[in-house]
């Protein structure tokens, strides 16, 4: 099965999902009021909102975006969406652990994003000078994976990558892209020949997230996939 396709059926599936999600335009026109933009592109040209976009990459490391939204939020309360005022704390902050506890592994996150912010402004990513980072330099950077690399360049800076995260890996091994796969494998498959487009690359991120949410879980709930007949975890429960 082409990654077109299941772009397709997925799209057919649930619609846009307009994701990557931004709280500070929620309710805003055409924005919900989670922050949710279907049919939308947002040009994330400002420092904040670009921040915010990285902030949230960092917080849902090994964790679900639900517990995502509650820190995020708090963090706009306090004004910590701008990278010059969270570049400016100690890493060690307790007030800041605290704001962002519900995510988990708060003390890691904490310092994570306190360097983050004060290496995107030292290197020129933020502040005003324009520049786009390179994959290479984000991986560069403390508690920045490839997952969230690629977030951070798809969403914050429209720049072509694909995120290749458990979810994508489940689904793409049962539908028998692969056999099993490492993080860079699945993000070759989910590009190489691949003829969406950077919107599309987006919305193909949140619509598998979607997707394993609601049936392609680790125990999957198979009845009313999209999948449902092409899948190898449903074939090899019907050969039992």
């Amino acid at each position: 099965m082409e990654i077109v396709e299941i772009f397709e059926r997925l799209k057919s599936a649930f619609g846009e999902v307009g994701w990557w999600p931004l709280l500070s335009r929620a309710g805003q026109p055409g924005y919900d009021q989670d922050g949710y933009h279907p049919g939308i592109v947002p040009l994330l040209t400002g420092d904040m909102e670009r921040f915010e976009m990285i902030a949230g990459a960092i917080l849902t490391q090994n964790t679900a975006w639900r517990n995502v939204e509650p820190a995020l939020k708090a963090l706009l309360d306090a004004g910590l969406l701008d990278p010059h005022r969270m570049a400016a704390l100690d890493p060690d902050d307790s007030g800041l652990k605290e704001l962002i506890r519900c995510c988990g592994y708060f003390n890691q996150k904490a310092k994570r994003l306190v360097l983050t912010a004060r290496g995107m402004l030292e290197a020129g990513f933020l502040g005003g000078e324009g520049l786009v980072p390179e994959r290479d330099e984000l991986l560069a950077f403390h508690g920045i994976g490839p997952e969230t690399a690629d977030s951070i360049l798809l969403y914050g800076w429209n720049r072509m990558t694909a995120v290749a995260d458990a979810y994508a890996i489940r689904l793409l091994s049962r539908l028998g892209i692969f056999e099993q796969a490492d993080y860079d494998q699945c993000r070759r498959s989910l590009m190489e020949d691949c003829l969406l487009d950077i919107r599309e690359q987006g919305e193909l991120h949140g619509l598998i997230v979607e997707q394993c949410k609601r049936f392609c879980r680790k125990r999957p709930l198979c009845s009313g996939c999209a999948f449902q007949s092409d899948c190898n975890y449903e074939k090899k429960e019907q050969l039992l």
